[in-house]
């Protein structure tokens, strides 16, 4: 007589996301969110997404000699 394993509820999708890390929140004013929120969505992008592009792009504006 064999067991048949148990069925295992569906779990959250693994992600191919390498990003592990959290930055602390940042508290911005209902217009800022507004605004970023906006911009985010004329480039196409969700808001965290387009938001690590803006820092990103300020990273390495600052680096630049």
């Amino acid at each position: 007589m064999t067991t048949q394993p148990e069925k295992r509820k569906p779990g959250r999708p693994v992600s191919t996301d390498p990003a592990s890390e959290r930055l602390p929140t940042v508290r911005v004013t209902p217009a800022q969110r507004d605004a970023y929120v906006a911009a985010a969505g004329a480039a196409g992008l969700k808001t965290a997404a387009w938001i690590k592009l803006a820092l990103d792009r300020a990273v390495a504006r600052s680096r630049k000699p």
